[in-house]
């Protein structure tokens, strides 16, 4: 097996890393500790560069197609990891999480509708909502003891018949938690009964501490299933986020296929039709 040394300093600058290239840009001065934005500073896997330097001796770049192994990598990294297993059906294609969440909330509310969010919590979720003509909905997590927790009282009292949806963050960013099966369970009962889709971002499902479990919100109960998008990548996993992949876990064919329809009408497709 090979080892990493995550000691090497290696020098991303003038290579266009956000991170470090547009720190000028952004906040005036490149002299920072650039600590927002949530890639790393370690090499990519060599497996990962070596299937990349494969694909490119090949010397042509056209137009591809997604094949099969896209989506059986995928389904063998979630049986793997935990120990669960998903349909090709469920698996849709995107750019990168947030275009994931943001399709949802213009796929599955209307304008006007209230989204809820639970802060603090990733701030692009706000851009997905509001920039989509919907109303953010505030559910304010609880801290106590260093730990925040989700307020299920102060969620079911703010719910009104305009309130479609959830976007929850599993495990949590930037509180670092990784709910636990009953919390999942109970704010599942609430979105049940309330008829609130649930989009879940589980992009740091993979970077948790040993003897914690992460639990795929499929997983939490067929309700949970039947009503939700759970939003995975392998960026943050292995420091590949500048490849633009990630991918929507869907298991209802009717709510699959009309995310589907959507990402077909913004171009974002898996087919091989050139465009």
């Amino acid at each position: 097996m090979k080892k990493y040394d995550f000691d090497e300093v290696i020098d991303r600058r003038g290579t266009g890393s956000i991170k470090y290239d547009a720190l000028k840009r952004i906040f005036g001065s490149d002299d920072l500790l650039p600590l927002w934005v949530a890639d790393t500073d370690f090499r990519t896997p060599e497996f990962i560069m070596e299937a990349l330097r494969r694909r490119l001796e090949h010397e042509v770049l056209g137009y591809s197609f997604r094949t099969e192994g896209f989506y059986r990598s995928i389904q063998d990294w979630i049986r793997g990891r935990y120990a669960t297993t998903i349909s090709e059906g469920w698996i849709s294609f995107t750019p990168g999480v947030v275009s994931a969440v943001t399709t949802a909330v213009m796929a599955f509310t209307k304008p006007g509708d209230k989204v809820v969010v639970q802060p603090p919590v990733y701030f692009p979720f706000y851009k997905s909502i509001a920039g989509s003509g919907r109303e953010i909905m505030l559910n304010p997590l609880k801290l106590h003891e260093n730990r925040y927790y989700f307020d299920l009282e102060d969620l079911e009292a703010r719910i009104d018949d305009h309130t479609t949806m959830l976007i929850l963050c599993s495990p949590h960013n930037p509180g670092g938690m990784v709910w636990k099966r009953q919390e999942l369970e109970a704010l599942s009962e609430i979105c049940q009964r309330h008829h609130l889709m649930v989009v879940s971002d589980e992009i740091h499902s993979d970077l948790i501490f040993s003897g914690q479990v992460h639990t795929p919100w499929w997983t939490v109960s067929e309700e949970a299933a039947r009503h939700a998008i759970v939003c995975m990548a392998p960026s943050k996993t292995f420091n590949m986020a500048g490849l633009s992949t990630s991918y929507a876990i869907i298991p209802d064919p009717e709510i699959h296929s009309k995310f589907e329809a959507l990402l077909q009408t913004l171009h974002i497709t898996n087919g091989n039709i050139p465009g």
